[in-house]
């Protein structure tokens, strides 16, 4: 018999995590497209995109297309295009009329932007605290990417869960979105997007989470959790977006 090798394993391992852990949260799947206008391009790329959701809006398109402009870190300068509450078969929708979507896209985007990248994420429903409605649509996010170790998923998940239930007792007042990478990118990865309705929100609440954390589990026990999540961790890298609804399509409501 061929011996597999240990790294083919791994990923192996990897994929299969999160394809299971996929299986099991219907209607979670976001299909995320990463743009970014060519240099000295970017009025001429927000005009295409415009125009593109016009033609989406004429096909009666049922899905939602959210845009976010990316204003710190890495990939500043650049969008996000996003659709989020499918299913892997929804993407066949997306078939249909794909000639035409690509040729009107040729004709208002593709001469203003570099290669677009694409992406899938699962919205994990377990690991997030939903905004109450009532306080409006987000300006801004603070978003941050967090590349995991393989072998620590499952504590860093464990760890994460723990903290939520303490702030959901506590009424903490942030709230955030936990998104993790299916297909598409370097992984294990998961995402947190964290609204923020002014720049003012971007300051820390008092008390902190960290600070709630401590007096509900005692400071021993929450260095512990601490440590067995960042210990999961790789690496990290933070952003800030802006929402663009002026760019995005959400279809008519029935």
């Amino acid at each position: 018999m061929r011996k597999t090798p240990t790294f083919v394993l791994t990923l192996a391992l990897v994929g299969a995590w999160g394809l299971a852990s996929a299986q099991t949260q219907p209607n979670t799947l976001c299909d995320v497209r990463e743009a970014k206008p060519k240099p000295g391009a970017k009025a001429q790329f927000e005009a295409g995109l415009k125009t593109h959701m016009g033609w989406h809006k004429k096909q009666n398109d049922t899905w939602t297309w959210s845009v976010y402009e990316i204003l710190t870190g890495p990939k500043q300068g650049g969008y996000y295009v996003e659709s989020c509450g499918h299913d892997w078969k929804d993407l066949a929708a997306l078939e249909t009329n794909a000639t035409a979507h690509d040729a009107d896209m040729a004709a208002t985007i593709v001469p203003h932007v570099e290669p677009v990248m694409r992406s899938m994420w699962r919205y994990r429903t377990e690991l997030s605290r939903t905004t109450p409605a009532d306080k409006g649509a987000p300006v801004y996010y603070s978003g941050t990417y967090l590349y995991l170790k393989p072998e620590g998923v499952s504590q860093f998940e464990d760890g994460l869960k723990q903290t939520r239930a303490i702030a959901e007792k506590a009424q903490y007042p942030r709230t955030s979105s936990w998104f993790q990478l299916v297909n598409g990118g370097e992984g294990p990865a998961f995402y947190q997007s964290m609204p923020r309705w002014t720049w003012a929100d971007f300051e820390a609440p008092t008390p902190t989470l960290a600070s709630i954390v401590d007096d509900a589990l005692g400071k021993s026990l929450a260095d512990n959790v601490r440590h067995s999540m960042s210990s999961s961790i790789r690496y990290t890298v933070s952003e800030i977006l802006k929402a663009r609804p002026d760019l995005s399509y959400e279809p008519a409501k029935k």
